[in-house]
């Protein structure tokens, strides 16, 4: 299907919707849209298990053998709740859109969890009744500018995932210049922008912005990135713009750990870390999850999903495609501990814009537009005795999607959308 078509099918689709009916006073479902078809499939039992961990935690049992069995019903602020499957396939919107259609109009959901892109936001405009909680960490656009009030995201967008780069960059490294190599899709644009609006904002300029296309690729992109000699490169690249390969192409001419920081998307790949270890000894990356000793709340995380998925590595339970769903579902459901009156999806409404919850990776509060604030992380990669591990450098404090201003007076990212300009840098960057 063409771009063209695929578009013009969704705004059918969104067309034909109409508003559903709320479901009975004690019983509240959840409708949860997982990837059960297509190039993702293959994750589909780990975004699972990420959201029925907050099921679990609050004694619910699964009814299979793994994820895929589901999980009983628990009980929620005196209310009975269910999880109810439904179906996506990410970068398909066709039927994200269809399937959520039918969790809400025939399976009478109250709160639907899933999806990412603007055509969540745009889906839930029709619904206007209707909780939508994204489950991934995915454009700004979905909350950033123009937001569906009805739509709420307790995970950082891309650009949030780069933040504290650019200040470290100038301050710690001494940067004054550098280049930037990214996906030439929404995760490099965003985590370009964050990077060019925080380096720049403190007296820095981006020489040059060389994109690689998950599509077609360009193996000249660490050549063109180097030919204007910056004093270090930020990465923004993941599993699929070759990040292996570029990242080794870019340590070996670099030469030195403090000319190149990269971020979470390409940390928490286990297979690019135990390829590249030893070339990025040294290096600076972003993470979702503090590299410091566990708090309270990540260390139980991690004992409940080892005890409860044992048919799953236990690493998956870090990944950030599972926290996403994890972090979606228990916002949800501590929103419905507090929520009050017999319309559940109105007092979800009400309770979600203002939860406050302790999540793997730190305290979560949503801004106006229902985006999370938590904190970021910086880490450094080191490699002792043959094991590459992330070594902790510096908490980046409550990061807000618009960088204090300086990504939503923007244009929407894409290819060197934002400008390089010196201005009063995000809070936490002053």
């Amino acid at each position: 299907m063409t771009v063209r078509r695929s578009v013009v099918a969704v705004g059918l689709a969104l067309a034909a919707l109409t508003a559903g009916c709320s479901s009975s006073a004690d019983v509240v479902k959840i409708g949860l849209l997982t990837d059960c078809q297509g190039p993702f499939h293959a994750f589909e039992e780990a975004q699972l298990s990420g959201a029925e961990l907050p099921f679990l935690r609050r004694g619910a049992r699964l009814a299979g053998a793994g994820p895929s069995g589901g999980v009983t019903p628990i009980e929620v602020g005196g209310r009975r709740v269910e999880l109810v499957r439904g179906c996506q396939e990410s970068g398909e919107h066709t039927q994200f859109v269809e399937d959520a259609r039918r969790l809400v109009e025939t399976e009478d959901v109250d709160a639907v969890v899933g999806g990412a892109s603007v055509v969540a936001r745009e889906l839930a405009r029709r619904y206007p009744d209707v909780p939508f909680v994204s489950a991934f960490s995915n454009e700004q656009e979905v909350t950033l500018r123009s937001p569906a009030r009805n739509l709420f995201r307790f995970s950082p967008d891309y650009a949030q995932d780069a933040a504290g780069l650019g200040a470290y960059a100038y301050r710690e490294l001494g940067w004054r210049s550098a280049a930037i190599v990214a996906g030439d899709w929404s995760p490099g644009w965003d985590g370009a922008a964050a990077f060019t609006a925080e380096f720049c904002a403190l007296g820095g300029t981006v020489v040059d912005t060389s994109y690689r296309s998950p599509f077609t690729g360009q193996p000249d992109v660490v050549a063109r990135a180097l030919t204007s000699r910056p004093d270090g490169v930020a990465a923004f690249l993941t599993g699929f713009d070759d990040q292996t390969r570029i990242l080794r192409v870019l340590a070996t001419r670099l030469g030195d750990a403090r000319r190149l920081v990269t971020w979470n998307q390409s940390a928490e790949d286990p297979s690019l870390l135990q390829a590249l270890g030893p070339k990025l000894d040294g290096v600076v990356v972003t993470t979702w999850l503090p590299p410091t000793p566990p708090s309270p709340t990540l260390r139980a995380h991690r004992t409940l999903y080892r005890k409860a998925f044992s048919g799953l590595p236990a690493w998956f339970g870090d990944q950030s495609w599972v926290l996403g769903y994890y972090d979606a579902v228990e916002g949800t459901l501590a929103a419905l501990e507090v929520a009050s009156g017999g319309d559940a999806r109105r007092a979800l409404l009400k309770e979600l814009a203002r939860v406050t919850v302790d999540l793997p990776a730190g305290r979560v509060t949503l801004d106006r537009n229902r985006q999370a604030v938590r904190d970021g992380y910086l880490a450094r990669i080191a490699v002792n005795g043959g094991k590459t591990m992330l070594e902790p450098v510096k908490v980046v404090p409550r990061v807000e999607q618009t960088f204090g201003g300086l990504l939503s007076s923007a244009p929407p990212p894409g290819p060197r959308s934002q400008p390089c300009k010196k201005a009063t840098p995000p809070p936490w960057a002053r």
